[in-house]
C-alpha cells in the first residue's frame, strides 16, 4: 500500500511552516478559535489539505470535514457515529468535491472506545482511524498505515510533535478516494409518470426539475423534445403575442 507523508498545523502556525513542508500533504482545522482554524484564504491556497473538525458538543461543527478530532475538550464519543453518518452521506452526494470518506483522529490508547462508540451508534464499518502515537519513527508509522485493515482501517498516523506542526503518514488510497461533484444524471421518461411524480421521486419540484433539465439538454435531447406533440391545453408563453 502506498503512503504519503505530511504535516498538520493550526491556521496561526501555517505562515511559519518551512516551504519544503508545504509541498507535502497538509492538514488543518476547519473549526476552532484563537488561531486554530484556517482562514478562507489558506484553504484557497491549499485546496487539497485535509480538513479537521475539533468542535465540541454544542458548537457549530463541519459536516464536510475529512475527520473528527476526538480528545478532551473536542469532539465527544457520543458524537462520532452521528457525524460519521452525515459525512458519509455528504461524501456520496458530492456536497464538497474533494472530501474524503470520514475518519476519526484519536490517540492509540483511545482506539477501542472510539470503535465501540461507532458500533453502538450504528456505524459498523467505513470509517477510517487517524492514530496519534508519538513513540513511532516515520518508518514505523508508514508500516502501521500499510497494515491498516478491517472495518475501521488506519488511514493515517500522527507520529511526531514538531512544535509548530505535527508529522503525519497517510494512506494514499484514502487520500485519493475523494468526493466528486454530483450529476448531472440523464434519465428518460417511461411514459407512465407525470412530471410531478418524477420530480417527487427525485425529492424535487417540477420547476427545479425543468430548470435543471433545460440547462443540460444535449442537441439530441432537444431533437427528441421538438418532435413531441403537446397535449391539448398545455400552456406555453411568448414575448410577442
Amino acid at each position: 500500500m502506498a503512503t504519503v507523508t505530511g504535516i498538520d498545523c493550526t491556521g496561526s502556525a501555517l505562515p511559519g511552516i518551512p516551504q519544503a513542508l508545504l509541498t507535502t500533504q497538509l492538514a488543518g482545522y476547519s473549526t476552532g478559535s484563537g488561531g486554530i482554524a484556517w482562514s478562507a484564504a489558506q484553504w484557497a491556497r491549499y485546496p487539497g489539505a485535509l480538513r479537521i473538525d475539533q468542535t465540541p458538543a454544542g458548537g457549530i461543527w463541519d459536516a464536510l470535514a475529512d475527520y473528527d478530532d476526538y480528545e478532551n475538550g473536542a469532539v465527544q464519543l457520543g458524537e462520532l457515529a452521528p457525524r460519521a453518518k452525515l459525512r458519509t452521506h455528504a461524501w456520496a452526494a458530492g456536497t464538497r468535491p474533494g472530501q474524503r470518506k470520514p475518519a476519526i483522529y484519536a490517540s492509540q490508547s483511545n482506539l477501542t472506545p472510539v470503535c465501540n462508540a461507532l458500533i453502538a451508534g450504528g456505524v459498523t464499518s467505513g470509517v477510517g482511524l487517524v492514530v496519534a502515537n508519538w513513540n513511532l519513527t516515520e518508518a514505523e508509522a508508514i508500516a502501521k498505515v500499510n497494515a491498516g485493515s478491517g472495518p475501521f482501517p488506519i488511514v493515517g498516523v500522527q507520529y511526531q510533535d514538531a512544535g509548530a506542526y505535527d508529522r503525519d503518514a497517510w494512506s494514499a488510497a484514502w487520500l485519493a478516494d475523494v468526493s466528486k461533484p454530483a450529476g448531472p444524471y440523464r434519465h428518460t421518461a417511461d411514459g407512465k409518470q407525470t412530471l410531478d411524480q418524477i420530480a417527487a421521486a427525485r425529492h424535487a419540484n417540477v420547476t427545479n426539475l425543468l430548470l435543471r433539465s433545460i440547462g443540460n439538454w444535449t442537441a439530441n435531447d432537444k431533437t427528441i423534445i421538438e418532435s413531441l406533440v403537446l397535449p391539448a391545453g398545455f400552456p406555453y408563453y411568448t414575448e410577442n403575442g
